[in-house]
């Protein structure tokens, strides 16, 4: 389990400093970085003097700039998409400066919104373009972006979206790219280039099994050889929560075939007993998987 990382999510707050103390007060090493931090000018700095004591992975909108935005892909607007690539650029920089094997980004989506909107019913009420022109867009970035981490030797990964069932237009998915292993799938086909992978996210998926009726096992069983990572949180099915695991959640009966990839803790807002709880689960979950096999 030596990929198994915590996301900075766990830790109940948005300060670095704050978010950096509580890390190492657990004792461990992988950590990967995402969304929620404040903005601070020096804060790659700060995280490349942590290179030597941690093992950094650096997710999707991090690190954060200045003046906040939605990362969209997909998106016709030219500043939301100079933006958006201008932001995983540093962060695939950032990754090649600590050592990381891997940037993820997010699936794109066929709307434009801001931080009040997105992941709720007030993004239904977003001017929209269709679905086909922001799967164009989002392959053409990340064609872009593909070749930019293939020079820095990192590796471009994209994170299955996820769609809620409010989100749902006539019953049918208009509004987010790459929920499904046929959206997924033509992704890959049509940006063609070994150097990109899938960070698979369970809780993403388990929400998509009901709106969509999209099974997880289908995106493994299609996409499996791209998976490079899989994230991992609990959820009642109908609402991505990043709510914690349980000896019951179904989602971790699918890292089986991936113990060896890097396993992502993406539980929110715990306690460092919850944390080591947590860790605790996953660790003989997978033992009894080895044990029976």
């Amino acid at each position: 389990m030596d990929k198994l990382y915590v996301s900075s999510g766990a830790f109940k707050s948005n300060d670095i400093h704050e978010i950096i103390k509580k890390f190492k007060n657990t004792g461990l090493r992988n950590f990967e970085m995402t969304a929620g931090l404040n903005y601070q000018e020096d804060l790659i700095d700060i995280l490349l003097q942590q290179k030597d004591d941690m093992n950094l992975l650096v997710h999707n909108y991090f690190p954060p700039p200045e003046v906040s935005f939605v990362l969209n892909l997909g998106s016709n607007n030219e500043t939301i998409k100079n933006k958006s690539l201008d932001l995983c650029k540093q962060a695939i920089m950032l990754t090649a400066k600590l050592g990381g094997e891997f940037y993820a980004v997010h699936c794109g989506f066929a709307f434009d919104a801001d931080g009040r909107n997105l992941g709720n019913k007030s993004q239904m009420e977003l001017p929209r373009i269709p679905l086909n022109e922001a799967l164009t867009n989002f392959v053409n970035n990340l064609r872009e972006l593909v070749e930019f981490a293939a020079i820095q030797n990192v590796k471009l990964a994209i994170e299955n979206n996820v769609l809620a069932e409010f989100g749902l237009i006539d019953g049918e998915n208009h509004l987010c790219l790459g929920t499904d292993s046929k959206g997924l799938k033509e992704i890959f086909d049509l940006v063609n280039h070994e150097n990109l992978y899938l960070l698979l996210d369970l809780g993403h998926a388990k929400v998509n099994e009901n709106t969509l009726n999209a099974p997880i096992q289908e995106i493994i069983d299609e996409l499996g050889d791209y998976i490079i990572g899989i994230h991992v949180s609990d959820n009642d099915g109908y609402y991505d929560t990043n709510s914690k695991l349980t000896e019951v959640s179904t989602v971790l009966q699918f890292l089986k075939p991936f113990k060896d990839k890097y396993i992502v803790l993406e539980v929110y807002n715990l306690e460092k007993e919850e944390i080591f709880q947590q860790i605790d689960l996953i660790k003989s979950f997978l033992a009894e998987e080895v044990n029976r096999n």
